[in-house]
């Protein structure tokens, strides 16, 4: 993924962050990934927390 991270949720936890990034299938279809990073309050490193597919580009 080549997008740069925004912030959203900033939990008790840590500070969670989407890196949003198209993608294309094999059959030529498009759509938007999203990532989600934490990087949780005793750490200064983000650890990956999930991926889904975002709205059809």
């Amino acid at each position: 993924m080549a997008n740069d991270a925004v912030a959203t949720e900033l939990s008790e936890y840590g500070q969670k962050y989407e890196v949003r990034d198209k993608m294309k299938g094999p059959a030529g279809k498009g759509a938007v990934l999203v990532a989600v990073w934490i990087v949780l309050r005793s750490e200064d490193f983000p650890r990956f927390v999930t991926a889904f597919p975002g709205a059809r580009s």
